[in-house]
């Protein structure tokens, strides 16, 4: 009899400690006109990623351990290649030495779930800095999403990763589409 009930609490312990799956897709989706604007601009692009932690989304609950939802794929790269498809198309010519260089800084990535029994409520922030140099000159031009939600019982993760790609998609879409970054990387 006790060895059944040791057993039985066992199997009781390990399923409440097995997890889902506890990362998300980065893959945003961009809505630019993809048209020539650049004339074969030579260019470097670089990433620099300034977090200091690597999760995306934080789900809290009182009285309980944050769960973490890392991204399955590399957050930066899933930037870098989206910018880069996507300023190739509009005639930039990357090149590793090309001394004129566009660095994308992300200095935060976070959603924050608050979770209680019958409710939860999100807030959501993404900052990003495009750092441009040509020859002498520098221009940087800073990036920001906020958010926030809520909702009744739990928050779904799957939910929550379709939001965050979306946000990502449109802050990249901002940087691809901003006058500023267009009127300098011309001059």
């Amino acid at each position: 009899m006790k060895k059944k009930l040791l057993l039985a609490t066992a199997f009781t312990m390990l399923a409440g400690c097995s997890t889902t799956n506890q990362q998300i897709i980065v893959a945003p989706q961009l809505m630019t006109n993809n048209q020539s604007i650049y004339q074969q601009i030579p260019m470097q692009l670089s990433i620099t990623d300034m977090r200091t932690k690597q999760h995306l989304v934080q789900v809290l609950h009182e009285g309980k351990a944050a769960q973490l939802f890392s991204p399955a794929n590399d957050f930066s790269d899933a930037i870098v290649s989206t910018l880069h498809r996507s300023w190739q198309q509009q005639g930039i010519a990357f090149s590793a030495v090309s001394a004129n260089k566009i660095e994308v800084i992300i200095d935060s990535a976070l959603i924050s779930v608050q979770q209680s029994t019958l409710k939860y409520t999100t807030a959501s922030e993404l900052r990003l800095r495009v750092k441009i140099t040509k020859g002498d000159q520098t221009q940087t031009t800073n990036f920001k999403s906020t958010g926030s939600s809520e909702g009744a019982l739990k928050a779904d993760v799957a939910v929550l990763e379709r939001d965050f790609n979306q946000q990502l998609g449109t802050l990249l879409n901002n940087i691809l589409t901003n006058s500023d970054i267009q009127t300098f990387l011309r001059n």
